[in-house]
């Protein structure tokens, strides 16, 4: 058993399709489009692009039996103060010694550039994707840019020494079940009392708010939140934005203005593609797209995977009022439920509105830390 440095395209492509290999006979895994996952594993991401990486494999006898990737965001620790190396895109065989070869080699590449703590799984785009380890809810497939992973990573990792540094929660909302016309007086009643209206933006206008977007992420992430995010730079989010204009639907952005205009919210959400993904084994050439063209037609489900709203609008019904707008939009679709997170465990606000609107704590998500000692 042997650990490799990914250093060649030969090395390159079993790694990326070591995971095919992982979850061949899992029911609920979803293979990602090859072309995404080579589009992420060779940099082309922003998390990649703000520091040196590295990947790493372990094989015995010429079979991949791990990969893991390690790096060093030099944007979040300079604005931070930290120094953090970061792991990301863990996957592994059920067996304890090649966790520790992979987890080993991480400590290595922190300490032999002067890191004081190893943080992670973190998404490997910097963002709300894929982000955290699941560690409640293996019985279900995930949903749009959601993590899945097997149960026992969570005892190798906490084995190792880290510990749970921070946790996110998903909430489904069963839209057959809720009559989303009671909360209608609410909401205006909100929206009436402190001033702010919702709207919805057509996706393919969203360049027209790309700076309300980042007005709103700059504002809505204090310095001293737990949940490591450093807002995007407006050239990341127009990054963002070019891919997400093709896949959205009416309602996959919805804003929240005060009385003066000001940006204090948004959510984007996005129909449930996991659906189809899964049919498509990982390909969209040669008959692929037909499958996708097919099948979009036929999504049961939504994903909102992010919301923010500026601190000093909490507790105010403004992502309450987004929520419930979302989901009429949803239901409008015919959709049966949508997936909502991920909420930070201490986000209390979100979490209440979510709650209070019908939505049920699905899933856990856990962001893992160890400090290093010299």
């Amino acid at each position: 058993m042997r650990i490799y440095e990914v250093n060649t395209p030969k090395l390159l492509k079993e790694f990326i399709m070591f995971p095919f290999n992982l979850y061949k006979e899992d029911p609920y895994w979803v293979p990602p489009l090859i072309s995404d996952a080579k589009k992420i594993a060779q940099g082309n991401t922003p998390l990649f692009k703000r520091g040196p990486y590295t990947h790493f494999i372990v094989k015995d006898k010429g079979k991949v039996l791990g990969r893991i990737t390690c790096g060093i965001d030099k944007f979040f620790n300079e604005t931070k103060g930290a120094k953090e190396t970061y792991f990301t895109l863990f996957e592994a065989v059920n067996d304890k010694k090649v966790v520790n070869l992979l987890f080993s080699e991480v400590e290595k590449y922190a300490k032999k550039r002067n890191m004081t703590q190893i943080k992670g799984p973190i998404s490997p785009t910097n963002g709300d994707d894929f982000r955290g380890l699941l560690v409640k809810n293996f019985e279900t497939s995930p949903s749009l840019l959601e993590s899945y992973n097997p149960s026992y990573y969570k005892n190798f990792i906490e084995e190792l020494g880290y510990k749970t540094y921070y946790e996110f929660y998903s909430y489904i909302f069963h839209l057959e079940k809720l009559d989303l016309r009671r909360y209608e007086n609410g909401t205006r009643y909100a929206m009436d009392k402190y001033g702010f209206t919702i709207q919805a933006i057509n996706p393919k206008e969203i360049n027209k708010v790309i700076y309300d977007l980042k007005y709103v992420m700059d504002h809505a992430i204090p310095d001293d939140w737990l949940d490591p995010i450093i807002p995007p730079t407006i050239e990341e989010i127009k990054e963002t934005a070019k891919e997400l204009k093709p896949l959205g639907v009416p309602g996959s952005l919805i804003m929240a203005y005060s009385k003066k205009g000001e940006p204090i919210g948004f959510n984007v959400s996005l129909p449930n593609y996991n659906e189809v993904l899964k049919r498509l084994n990982g390909h969209i050439f040669p008959f692929g797209w037909l499958k996708f063209l097919y099948y979009k037609k036929r999504i049961k489900s939504a994903k909102s995977f992010i919301m923010f709203v500026i601190p000093s609008w909490h507790k105010k019904g403004v992502s309450s009022s987004i929520y419930l707008k979302g989901l009429k939009f949803a239901k409008q679709y015919g959709y049966k439920w949508v997936e909502g997170g991920t909420i930070g465990k201490d986000n209390l606000s979100m979490r209440n509105d979510a709650e209070k609107l019908g939505g049920i704590h699905y899933k856990t998500f856990r962001l893992y830390i160890k400090y290093l000692q010299n």
